[in-house]
């Protein structure tokens, strides 16, 4: 299934066509509490902007692009639905599994979980 692609300033460009960049920084936004983790890209700056909602992910994107004075027209914002993870389930280890050490348990570089380890002192 392909993630929706949404251009929230498209949107409101397409409400207020003489939206310039002033007014994008002074739009109110009142967000869902959906949670859809959501991605926004800056036009071709190569900044991306994470929240847990389109609504979100859009708003801290216009505040990055109105401090670093990003005019709306020439950086768009592409937002799109994050992946979600499909992680590894883990059970806990044997109960006398580290008796002389110290349980330890990691985030590998995708975000899961990692199995534990014992470190032994």
């Amino acid at each position: 299934m392909l993630s929706k692609l949404i251009t929230l300033s498209a949107l409101i460009l397409a409400s207020a066509p003489a939206l310039g960049q002033s007014d994008a920084c002074n739009v109110a936004f009142r967000c869902s509490k959906e949670f859809k983790p959501t991605v926004c890209e800056i036009g071709d700056a190569g900044i991306a902007v994470s929240g847990n909602n389109n609504c979100l992910a859009t708003a801290k994107a216009y505040q990055v692009m109105c401090k670093l004075d990003f005019n709306t027209a020439d950086y768009p914002l592409t937002c799109q639905d994050k992946p979600q993870l499909s992680c590894p389930v883990f059970v806990p280890p044997a109960p006398h599994f580290c008796e002389d050490g110290t349980i330890v348990i990691g985030k590998g570089a995708d975000g899961c979980q990692l199995p534990p380890r014992c470190i032994r002192d």
